[in-house]
């Protein structure tokens, strides 16, 4: 299924917000940060880690 792109940067920036809260998540932004290329990458991962816990 397509998502838009409003859509996406919603999700995104909704993302970007919850995990900066939460300890291990800063470890893997640690990483990203370190690997800049793949920054949003790994944001777009966890925010399928985080849809999956709640379901």
């Amino acid at each position: 299924m397509a998502i838009r792109y409003e859509d996406a940067t919603k999700l995104y920036q909704q993302t970007l917000k919850e995990i900066s809260q939460d300890e291990i998540s800063w470890s893997i932004l640690k990483s990203a940060c370190r690997n800049y290329p793949y920054f949003a990458d790994m944001v777009m991962i966890m925010l399928s880690v985080l849809m999956q816990q709640q379901y």
